[in-house]
């Protein structure tokens, strides 16, 4: 079982790391790279949108969101990196910490099929 530090590391890294994803999605958003349609900053631009606001979210604004980084972060930190700090923990358990090509082979695999939520 994964101890409560290295859960709190990777929800901290998680946490981290989504924040500035945000941050560079809502720059390229700004800077006219991409639209609001495009790509996974235009899917996070549209899956924010619709938690937020609509008197606070612009297609036109030039600010930054500090909510939707916040939000980003909040995700990051409760879901994405615990699920998977634990997940992959459990995985090292189960299969070995080696870096062998056979064993990262069998990890993606263990992954693509538990993690994916795909059945």
């Amino acid at each position: 079982m994964a101890t409560a530090a290295v859960i709190a590391r990777v929800a901290a890294q998680s946490a981290v790391i989504h924040a500035a994803a945000d941050v560079l999605g809502q720059s390229l958003e700004r800077w006219g790279v991409v639209s609001s349609g495009d790509g996974a900053a235009g899917a996070a631009s549209e899956v924010s949108s619709l938690h937020s606001n609509s008197a606070t979210t612009s297609t036109t604004d030039t600010s930054w969101d500090a909510t939707r980084t916040a939000r980003f972060a909040l995700v990051g930190g409760t879901l994405h990196g615990p699920y998977f700090g634990v997940g992959f923990a459990f995985l090292d358990r189960w299969l070995g910490a080696s870096r062998s090509v056979g064993n990262v082979a069998r990890k993606v695999i263990a992954t693509q099929v538990s993690f994916s939520g795909h059945t």
